[in-house]
């Protein structure tokens, strides 16, 4: 039986070389780099590591890899670019102030068109009428109706008249959800604050406000909580009850 052939490392790139016996102490030459060297000639090469050569990428590689790294940029900055602008618009509206054309009130809608509307208020066949704007990127409607008091509400008492009014609304809407309402004072006037989930899933945050022998409903209506929105605090907030060519002429006790 023949002897097994021995290993040798290449000097330059590490490769190892299996060398018969008998061509031991001769010079051979590496498959992998070319070198020609004589095995066993020095005792450090048989010691040396194995390397492995790096490929180094084409121009081609190197093209395709900058090409697909250029888009996935470009499309990591479209989409976060898109995404924070839409937040900036929910976070930001775009205010138009509004005057009532009979003078009953100021406010300022989302810009966009502000239409007439009205509600019914739960209170027998009575209808609060006014106006209300679309912010079409939430779905959420910005509104203001109007409801004259009568006589018979001139003797009421103005928290029982509010709580009147709030439960109309609820029995209308068919709230199944309903947040603790606050009484308050607002602009001068008596004011409730009432948030509700209705049964269509939507959820509405009002201000209902008692001023110039009438009940204002403040409002924004969208399809998830508005309650702590700040825009919807700003729209309320920027409502105010205004009637310089009619003099109150109810009192409404407290």
């Amino acid at each position: 039986m023949g002897r097994m052939n021995e290993s040798y490392p290449c000097p330059q790139c590490g490769e190892v070389l299996e060398i018969p016996p008998e061509m031991a102490r001769q010079p051979v030459r590496c498959g992998a780099c070319a070198k020609v060297f004589t095995p066993g000639e020095a005792a450090e090469f048989e010691a040396a590591p194995r390397r492995r050569r790096r490929r180094e990428p084409t121009p081609s590689g190197r093209r395709t890899l900058f090409i697909v790294l250029g888009i996935v940029g470009v499309l990591g900055l479209l989409c976060c670019g898109g995404l924070g602008f839409i937040i900036y618009k929910m976070m930001n509206p775009v205010w138009q102030p509004y005057d009532s054309p009979a003078g009953q009130f100021t406010a300022k809608f989302p810009s966009g068109p502000v239409t007439a509307g009205s509600v019914a208020t739960g209170r027998g066949a009575e209808t609060a009428s006014g106006v209300v704007a679309t912010r079409e990127l939430l779905q959420e409607d910005f509104f203001v109706y109007m409801v004259p008091l009568s006589l018979a509400d001139s003797v009421r008492k103005s928290d029982k008249l509010l709580q009147e009014l709030a439960d109309g609304l609820v029995k209308q809407s068919g709230a199944t959800e309903e947040r603790p309402r606050v009484l308050r004072s607002f602009a001068g006037s008596e004011a409730l604050e009432l948030a509700m989930e209705e049964i269509d899933g939507r959820h509405t945050q009002m201000r209902i406000v008692l001023a110039n022998d009438r009940a204002y409903l403040v409002g924004v209506t969208g399809p998830g909580h508005p309650d702590g929105s700040p825009w919807v605090q700003e729209f309320l907030d920027a409502f105010y009850p205004t009637d310089p060519a009619v003099k109150p002429k109810l009192k409404l006790k407290k």
